[in-house]
């Protein structure tokens, strides 16, 4: 379903987008403003995010070699 409507958006959210689908010169844009706060929330979710997944694929490694050698035996 998201796919869908991906693949059904037609909005222009870019400059680059812009620059590419009309030959209209750009006049002006809107910049991103980030403040720090938003850039270090940003990167404690990464840094959250990348540790969870480093930890479970430890922990399933570690549960698989548990399984081999328990059945195994």
């Amino acid at each position: 379903m998201v796919a869908f409507r991906e693949a059904k958006d037609s909005s222009l959210k870019t400059l680059k987008d812009v620059r590419t689908y009309t030959q209209f010169a750009v006049l002006g844009s809107f910049p991103l403003l980030e403040n720090d706060l938003i850039i270090r929330r940003r990167r404690r979710i990464a840094w959250i995010g990348w540790s969870t997944g480093i930890i479970l694929s430890l922990v399933m490694i570690g549960f698989s070699v548990y399984y081999y050698y328990s059945v195994r035996l």
